[in-house]
């Protein structure tokens, strides 16, 4: 049996977007912290998660990533097609991916004293 059969029942068959043009990304090893620079906050992605985002190409479905994953990583296809389904889930909520729908754009006219301490 192949590995797409196995994780089929996990996996979307759609493509999964492909990352923003616009993401402001900075590593620490093998880890990132990536912001859409229209998001209120950034995504933290351990090694798993960047590896993925870094494959993520609008083509590839999630069976596809997984396959992928597991031949990069050689781990067992249960537990690539959890990572796959979580960091693709924590691009769309983070705004990451192309047409993940709008983000509120970050505040900028913060006050942050509107009540002044009292001195």
């Amino acid at each position: 049996m192949s590995v797409a059969a196995n994780t089929s029942a996990l996996a979307d068959e759609r493509p999964v977007p492909r990352p923003r043009f616009d993401n402001l990304t900075r590593w620490y090893g093998n880890e990132a912290v990536v912001w859409a620079t229209e998001a209120t906050e950034p995504a933290f992605l351990d090694p798993v998660a960047a590896l993925i985002l870094q494959i993520v190409d609008g083509q590839a479905t999630q069976s596809d990533l997984v396959e992928d994953v597991i031949d990069v990583l050689g781990i067992d296809a249960d537990v690539a097609g959890y990572q796959v389904s979580r960091s693709t889930e924590t691009f769309r909520r983070s705004g990451l991916l192309e047409g993940t729908g709008a983000l509120e754009p970050p505040p900028t006219d913060l006050d942050l004293f509107r009540d002044p301490p009292s001195t």
